[in-house]
Formats: C-alpha cells, structure tokens, sequence
C-alpha cells in the first residue's frame, strides 16, 4: 500500500490517532507514549491487513497490535516475562490487555486470579479500525467463576 493510499485510508478509519500525524502532534496527544512505537504499529496493523486481504488468513498479530495500541494511547509501559506478554504497568498498576481481533467474537475473558488493577480493551474491527476502553478492576463484574467475560458491546465508559 503506498504512503499517500495508507494515510488516506488511515485517517478515515482510526479514531483515537492518526499515525500519520507528525511527531510533535502525536507527543501533544500521547504525551505519556513512545513514539519510536508508532511506525512499527503503523507497519504491523498494515502488514495483518494486506496479509489477511491478499491470502484470506489471519497473520496472528492482534495481540502485539493492541498492546502496542495501549503503548501509544495510553502510555502503558509493556513488559514481557520469558517471551509471553502480560500486558504492562500503568502509573505503577498493573494492566492486562486482551485484543478482540477482525472477524473474531466480540468477547474477552480474563483469568479472576491474573494480578492486575487495570483491564484494557482493544477491539480491531473488520475495517481494522482500533479502539479500546480501560477499566478499573473495580469496574468488572462480580462473581464466582474463575474467569470473567466482558463483550464489547457491554462496555460502557468509565470516568
């Protein structure tokens, strides 16, 4: 996809940023974020898009897209024990991200057990448009089970 199509489609289709914005603008937004994040965003969420498009398959990089999505949006410091993500540290809070992926359930489910204080939402949607809502543990239903289950379309915001 050429420069001039990508920023075309991209300014259409993303709602919290535009990865296109220069670097000045994107620190005044995302003044929390690392911005040297932003290109391999930009590259990963094009590279599953093409890849899905040309091939009809799923590149398996949802995840890394929406833990980099919460990177830059909402400067969560992402760390990694022996290879496997688990999320990252916000203002010293630990946060877990899940990612709903194109094409895939509208649902998350995270582990009651998992340490964290903070759960971040990322959906990518079919137009591979990307949002995401963080939520206080608080927030988050109760109950008994061992794993809660949160669909996208039971979210509300969260002051």
């Amino acid at each position: 996809m050429d420069d001039l199509l990508w920023d075309a489609v991209d300014s259409a289709r993303r709602e919290t940023f535009d990865p296109s914005l220069g670097e000045h603008e994107l620190a005044r937004l995302f003044p929390k974020a690392d911005l040297a994040l932003v290109p391999i965003y930009r590259d990963l969420l094009a590279l599953a898009e093409e890849f899905e498009m040309f091939t009809g398959r799923d590149l398996g990089l949802w995840d890394q897209i929406g833990e980099l999505f919460g990177a830059i949006t909402y400067g969560i410091d992402l760390t990694r024990i022996g290879g496997k993500s688990t999320g990252g540290t916000l203002e010293g809070e630990a946060v877990a991200i899940r990612t709903i992926r194109p094409g895939g359930e509208e649902a998350v489910t995270i582990d009651r057990a998992e340490p964290f204080e903070k759960l971040l939402i990322v959906r990518i949607d079919d137009t591979y448009q990307v949002r995401g809502q963080l939520l206080p543990r608080a927030a988050l239903p109760s109950g008994e089970s061992a794993e809660i289950r949160l669909g996208w379309g039971d979210l509300r915001p969260v002051n």
